[in-house]
């Protein structure tokens, strides 16, 4: 049993062409799905999604993210899934995707082998790449980058981030992994969705942000972060994955 979590802002005329779709397009009943506004946007969401159940939570990603824990039971499933996922798949080889061959059961096996091994997150691999994911073990359980646009986790209610937007998924994954000695990662599985859409993190004030926590946050996790200066000038956090 697990619940699929949609926080969305500002999304109502795309969150139905994209995540909702791909749920749509994998036969993911409508009544496991919730999506999460603000209450200027409900009206709008409630016309843009007919038939899905759409609550009014907070303003900010991760302050809908904790509103959304404690909506949910403690210790129920809940699979987060960001607004604007336009296709979910599986990476037979370094060219080809393939689609899921079922959805809901891949969900539901995460959330169970996750529980197995005594981790409570799970998530895919986070970049569309399939020559890279190709050359990755198909599981990884020690400490991997668990990207935010799609990951479960078990509702322990137990830990807050305190870093902010922007790298809110890293010190996610750093937390659990302290939490549990490990996280788990499907790296078979991908994704494509944009991550740095005109506007957002892209935009020079979001960059400037961006940069001070993920600074803030290495300085804090020296020996499972480090910064990661990009091609252009994008400075970020990077997990030093560690293996089992």
């Amino acid at each position: 049993m697990y619940h699929i979590a949609i926080p969305s802002y500002n999304r109502s005329e795309v969150i139905g062409s994209k995540s909702l779709a791909t749920l749509e397009k994998y036969k993911i009943p409508k009544d496991k799905i919730t999506i999460f506004v603000v209450r200027e946007e409900f009206i709008a969401y409630k016309k843009a999604c007919p038939g899905y159940q759409i609550v009014i939570g907070v303003k900010g990603l991760v302050e809908q993210r904790e509103f959304i824990e404690h909506w949910f039971p403690l210790d129920s499933n809940i699979l987060f899934m960001d607004d604007d996922i336009s296709d979910l798949f599986f990476f037979s080889d370094a060219k080809t995707r393939q689609p899921i061959s079922d959805l809901n059961q891949f969900i539901s096996d995460g959330f169970l082998r996750a529980s197995e091994i005594g981790a409570t997150l799970w998530g895919i691999y986070p970049v569309d790449n399939a020559m890279f994911a190709s050359k990755s073990e198909e599981i990884s359980d020690g400490l991997s980058y668990i990207v935010g646009a799609f990951y479960g986790q078990k509702n322990t209610m137990d830990i807050r981030l305190k870093t902010g937007d922007g790298v809110e998924d890293r010190e996610r994954t750093i937390l659990r992994y302290l939490r549990d000695g490990k996280v788990l990662r499907f790296n078979k599985v991908g994704l494509r969705t944009k991550y740095f859409a005109p506007g957002g993190l892209m935009s020079d004030e979001r960059q400037k942000i961006h940069q001070i926590a993920s600074e803030t946050l290495v300085q804090k996790y020296p020996k499972l972060l480090r910064l990661k200066t990009r091609k252009n000038g994008y400075v970020d956090c990077q997990i030093k994955s560690k293996r089992h």
